[in-house]
């Protein structure tokens, strides 16, 4: 059990350092009220290690064997009792539909330290904290009370029924949440009247959002399962042990495991489950390959081409149809990279370019040698196939949206030359410009 305790230490500090760092270069992700409550309670199982640590120290019948029981049970208390917190904000938000307040999670730091103070304070006031002949646990003494009732009432009182109410709790919580999750695509009254007023496409990307959103939530619900993993050995070899007499030594040892491996637990599920610590990691490693690897390549519009400082400016060529559109009625072309053409190239365009430049797909090629240090090859190790292509795709959709830019600020500059002479009133013409103009603004509103 000192090892189990041991470690729940060293991966709750590694939780708290990582929500610390998250907090600091990625404060959007830490502001989820789960999360915080998560580390709270890690931060709890942290302090339950090293009180139970203390405890198993050789002290016998001493002041601090008394203590360091007490700030076992509170400790752990607390830890239950935060966990039991990230089952009703569940509960409130996704079952109940109540709106995030800050007041909620406040009241609820409140009342866990109140409980968790009160409960064991109640026993080390009456002294039921202690040496029971082997080890710090209950204060127990055949010799002075050979019977056992009473030191295992206080233990119902202060230990078990909490633990035991702190599951049927989270696990109720879980039923009601996947009762609610079974139909995702289900909104408020006050949704269902915004997604009638939209179309198929809108309400098409709300149900997604709305999945993914759920599929995130989904996650954080095995935090609440800990605490009934983690002590439903605990609690079924006592048990046994009232009702029969009998120690059941392999139930004992799990029991003994587990409970001093659940800040361990919560630092898995930390880990592994949590979507904000997820979505950071995915952060860290696109800006570590952007660093040490990405910034080292260009993007090259053919298969093993060569780099853009080696070839010819390219002429960004438009196919839209309505961009045509608008060109031939206003009388005027966009050109990007080229010249202007002359009067006859535009009443007669010629032949289009060949169509395997805008669809050949590009590639990485490298720019500059890899410099020789540690990151750099991690990077290259480290880096796999759908890095590449998410990061291709993130460089063709920025090149779109600067042709998208480049565009709008070409069609909004005037379209033909200011006249030197004196302007002729021809209210045809001034008809005919309107018209060509309303239809350019309309085709590029569109």
């Amino acid at each position: 059990m000192k090892t189990q305790a041991g470690l729940s230490i060293i991966l709750g500090s590694a939780v708290v350092v990582t929500f610390l760092l998250i907090r600091k270069y990625q404060p959007a992700l830490a502001s989820r009220v789960s999360l915080r409550l998560a580390v709270v309670g890690v931060s709890c199982d942290i302090c339950y290690g090293i009180a139970y640590l203390i405890s198993c120290l050789p002290t016998g019948p001493s002041k601090l064997c008394d203590w360091s029981m007490f700030f076992t049970v509170l400790f752990l208390l607390c830890s239950l009792f935060l966990t039991a917190s990230i089952g009703l904000n569940l509960l409130l938000v996704f079952v109940l539909k109540v709106q995030k307040d800050r007041h909620i999670e406040r009241t609820c730091y409140f009342a866990c330290g109140v409980m968790a103070v009160l409960v064991p304070s109640i026993g080390q006031g009456m002294g039921v904290f202690g040496w029971d002949g082997s080890e710090c646990w209950y204060a127990y003494d055949k010799e002075v009370d050979p019977s056992y009732d009473k030191v295992f009432a206080w233990q119902w009182g202060t230990y078990y029924f909490w633990i035991l109410s702190v599951s049927i709790f989270c696990t109720t919580c879980l039923i009601l949440f996947a009762l609610a999750a079974r139909n995702p695509h289900k909104a408020q009254k006050s949704d269902a009247a915004i997604l009638s007023s939209k179309d198929a496409s809108v309400q098409k990307q709300f149900a997604k959002t709305d999945k993914l959103v759920r599929k995130a939530v989904g996650r954080i619900k095995w935090y609440c399962v800990v605490p009934l993993v983690a002590h439903f050995f605990s609690f079924f070899s006592d048990m046994y042990y009232r009702a029969y007499g009998i120690n059941v030594m392999w139930a004992m040892d799990v029991a003994n495991f587990m409970s001093a491996a659940m800040g361990a637990l919560s630092a898995t599920i930390f880990f592994t489950l949590d979507p904000s610590v997820a979505h950071a990691f995915k952060k860290l490693r696109t800006s570590f390959f952007q660093a040490y690897y990405f910034r080292f390549h260009v993007l090259s519009d053919a298969p093993g081409g060569l780099s853009r400082s080696n070839t010819a400016p390219r002429t960004l060529i438009s196919t839209d149809h309505s961009v045509t559109r608008l060109q031939s009625v206003s009388g005027a072309r966009l050109h990007f990279g080229g010249s202007k053409k002359g009067s006859d190239e535009e009443n007669n365009p010629g032949p289009s370019p060949a169509p395997h430049a805008l669809t050949t797909t590009p590639t990485l090629i490298l720019r500059h040698p890899l410099p020789h240090t540690l990151p750099c090859y991690l990077a290259r190790i480290l880096v796999r196939d759908t890095d590449r292509a998410k990061y291709i795709k993130m460089q063709l959709d920025a090149r779109k949206r600067a042709s998208a830019n480049m565009l709008g600020r070409t069609s909004a500059m005037p379209t033909s030359r200011p006249r030197v002479g004196p302007p002729v009133e021809d209210k045809h013409a001034e008809s005919s410009t309107g018209l060509t103009s309303s239809f350019a603004e309309g085709t590029l509103r569109w």
